[in-house]
């Protein structure tokens, strides 16, 4: 029968200097792309990749695999009503090897003060068209 393979994985790519956590961001960061092409994934859901470079060049060593992704930052509006604080992105992404058909952030609407005041707490849903028909995925951390 037909089969599809899911990988969850937090990456861990907070990046705060000598608080970030855990540490070796870049040196993990390099090891990265060759260990999701090695996965056998069909469909790989990623927390914690915060920086636009760092997910332009994983797209980029990636995309001959996975040629389809998603990743969502939050409206302005929603970054308005929590100014304070550094604000990162909400570090959630998808790759895959099936055409995403439709993505949506929903932002959440209580988070714990310091993930207020860090980023934006949210779910990445998407659905994607595979081999077993349309599916539905979340995304949350």
């Amino acid at each position: 029968g037909k089969s599809l393979r899911l990988l969850i994985y937090n990456v861990g790519l907070l990046r705060l200097g000598p608080l970030a956590n855990p540490p070796f961001t870049n040196e993990r960061f390099r090891f990265l792309p060759e260990r999701l092409l090695g996965s056998g994934a069909d469909i790989i859901a990623l927390q914690e990749i915060y920086e636009k470079s760092q997910v332009n060049e994983l797209i980029e060593q990636v995309q001959g695999t996975y040629p389809y992704h998603a990743r969502v930052s939050p409206d302005v509006s929603h970054m308005k009503k929590f100014a304070s604080g550094l604000k990162f992105h909400n570090g959630l992404m998808y790759l895959s090897r099936y055409p995403i058909e439709a993505e949506a952030l929903h932002v959440h609407a209580h988070a714990a003060g310091i993930e207020r005041m860090m980023g934006c707490k949210a779910m990445l849903v998407v659905k994607v068209l595979t081999p077993l028909g349309k599916l539905l995925l979340v995304n949350m951390h």
